[in-house]
């Protein structure tokens, strides 16, 4: 929990809607979509904080997984 309350912090948004963002990541994994591939846990966490209406979150999603290539692996 350290670890989301220091990202909340610097991204300032609500440590809630971080926790809400790991919870849907992780569910996209394990349930949706299990395999390696971050894309479609991360098209989920964008699609939240669209529909949140959250800019900074947005754009906290955006800087986290901006290292991911095409097919939403992580680029070597």
């Amino acid at each position: 929990m350290p670890f989301l309350r220091t990202q909340a912090q610097r991204a300032h948004v609500p440590v809630s809607a971080l926790v809400a963002m790991a919870v849907l990541h992780e569910q996209e994994h394990c349930i949706r979509a299990p395999d390696d591939r971050e894309k479609p846990a991360v098209d989920e966490q964008r699609r939240l904080a669209l529909k949140v209406g959250n800019a900074r979150l947005l754009e906290n999603v955006t800087r986290l997984y901006g290292d991911l290539d095409r097919s939403g692996h992580w680029k070597s």
